[in-house]
């Protein structure tokens, strides 16, 4: 990465090596004529590929529509995050460099921007390594959380006892014959009781 900061500027634009920013950005309108970028509708974006280079890094190029307006994005191959969005109508002022200072900027941005992402990695990784102990570690409620299901599958079985129909018990029928009922015999004492008359072995 090379510093760019006053005469040092240097960039690549549409096969142009240009060392000052005003002939950057004129560079910068040619391209777009020949991209036909003031013809693009919105809600079509398109990808444009690489146009130029800046302190070692290529500069691609696509449309990207927002609320209806399009809008050409910038950025540095290979670093997601160094991207600057210009409206399409700037590129038509060959005084306006705004696009070419923003590409500046995100060059000499890098190092702190480096410094953020891996200090990014290094919280993420930290993180997984977290998770993962955790999910090795034994479940410390795992006794508490077997009582429970033990007491709720009594507690279940209870209900389901109590919920359900109990047979009928078989009611006592009668008999077909009856026993025979036996009058008690009745036998009278005293000076006016009738002996009683042994009738066997009488004939008619």
């Amino acid at each position: 990465m090379r510093d760019l900061a006053g005469d040092n500027f240097r960039i690549s634009i549409y096969g142009r090596h240009c060392d000052k920013r005003v002939d950057a950005a004129a560079a910068l309108i040619r391209w777009a004529g020949s991209a036909g970028i003031h013809y693009a509708r919105p809600g079509y974006d398109t990808t444009k590929g690489i146009i130029g280079e800046i302190s070692g890094f290529p500069i691609t190029a696509r449309t990207r529509t927002d609320l209806g307006t399009v809008f050409v994005e910038f950025g540095l191959e290979g670093i997601p995050a160094a991207t600057v969005k210009v409206d399409r109508k700037k590129l038509t002022d060959p005084e306006d460099i705004g696009a070419i200072r923003m590409l500046e900027h995100r060059i000499a941005n890098l190092p702190s921007l480096i410094e953020h992402t891996e200090q990014q990695i290094a919280a993420e990784t930290h993180a997984h390594a977290e998770a993962v102990r955790s999910l090795s570690a034994p479940f410390k409620h795992g006794e508490a959380l077997q009582e429970a299901r033990t007491n709720l599958e009594r507690i279940d079985a209870q209900l389901r006892a109590m919920t359900e129909p109990k047979e009928p018990q078989p009611e006592n029928t009668p008999t077909d014959d009856p026993a025979p009922i036996t009058k008690p015999r009745i036998i009278h004492t005293g000076p006016d009781a009738i002996p009683a008359t042994d009738t066997r072995g009488m004939s008619r």
